[in-house]
């Protein structure tokens, strides 16, 4: 009976371990550019997987390792189990862009992700004088207002 009992309690706790290693959220960088022109804004997307929606998650950019991202809330986007947290940087100039190292912590747990450099690649041909930073491949007019003054 005893041997019984005891096979019982490690199927039980195996399944369980199985259970908690397979709900688990990893995370990894989803989207990093290959290079950046000087001053461009650009993203970083992080991709947890297996994650829920609700959960509350905490991000923490390491200042020694990188710059900062413009804003420290992301841009979230869900995609079934999968979720997308995309932060914005800008490109400083001619020096390589350093990501900073990230912890993120969520339920009781810590991830980290480690620093990432990226390539600042210089403009061929002319550039404008008054570059925002701004490079899209598409760009169209979500509303419009017309006033008139006499």
């Amino acid at each position: 009976m005893t041997r019984l009992w005891l096979g019982i309690r490690a199927l039980i706790l195996g399944l369980f371990g199985t259970a908690m290693l397979l709900s688990a959220t990893e995370y990894h960088y989803s989207y990093l550019p290959k290079h950046v022109y000087p001053t461009q804004v650009f993203p970083v997307t992080i991709l947890a997987g297996n994650a829920r929606a609700n959960q509350p998650v905490e991000f923490h950019f390491d200042s020694n390792t990188g710059q900062k991202p413009l804003s420290i809330s992301p841009a979230k986007v869900i995609n079934g189990r999968d979720l997308f947290y995309t932060f914005y940087f800008q490109a400083n100039g001619e020096d390589d862009v350093a990501i900073p190292a990230i912890t993120i912590r969520e339920n009781n747990q810590s991830h980290s992700l480690p620093s990432q450099h990226i390539h600042t690649q210089a403009f061929t041909g002319n550039v404008p004088h008054d570059f925002c930073g701004l490079i899209a491949s598409d760009c169209s007019l979500q509303t419009s207002q017309l006033s008139t003054f006499d």
